[in-house]
């Protein structure tokens, strides 16, 4: 499940992002909307089942062991670098597992290699034919993305007013030099 936010209001904000560099541009964006995706990742943290205690199974020849809190820690925040995005700026908050083809972490699924693998969360956020659905994720989401929303606001604000005046401040430095 995706679900997007769409900020509005912000046209101050939209045209000194547009007189920015590239570079510093994207880095503000990436900024606040990671300040806003903690909000929500803190709920879903609080949300999640902790489970009662460590325990280890055996099932067929392989050993897996649970570590309680494993699926609280696992919910992370992660930025898009894809180079497709260009000026746009996407950030991910899920669950981390371990791709089993490649060994390597992923969000939506990984696990740190500190902790152990969350693989069970989306038996626990959607349920099975013979377990009820016990979501964290998207209520965590739909009780936090209007504080989400008013953080990114005020980030952006903050962070795009910041760089316009260090980024003018060296302008005017150069052009002062010629």
């Amino acid at each position: 499940m995706v679900d997007q936010v769409k900020i509005h209001g912000l046209d101050d904000v939209r045209k000194a992002l547009r007189a920015l560099p590239k570079d510093i541009r994207k880095r503000e964006l990436q900024k606040s909307l990671r300040k806003g995706a903690d909000l929500i990742r803190d709920a879903a943290r609080l949300r999640a089942p902790i489970g009662e205690e460590t325990y280890t199974r055996n099932m067929r020849g392989t050993t897996f062991t649970h570590v309680k809190g494993t699926l609280a820690d696992s919910i992370v925040v992660r930025a898009e670098k894809k180079k497709y995005l260009r000026d746009a700026a996407k950030v991910r908050i899920g669950v981390l597992t371990t791709n089993k083809k490649t060994g390597k972490a992923q969000i939506n699924s990984a696990m740190a290699a500190a902790h152990e693998d969350a693989w069970y969360w989306r038996f626990i956020e959607f349920g099975t034919s013979k377990m009820p659905a016990r979501p964290f994720l998207t209520p965590a989401f739909e009780m936090t993305k209007y504080i989400a929303n008013e953080t990114i606001k005020n980030a952006l604000r903050i962070g795009v007013f910041k760089s316009a005046n260090r980024v003018n401040k060296s302008r005017a430095r150069i052009t002062g030099r010629l």
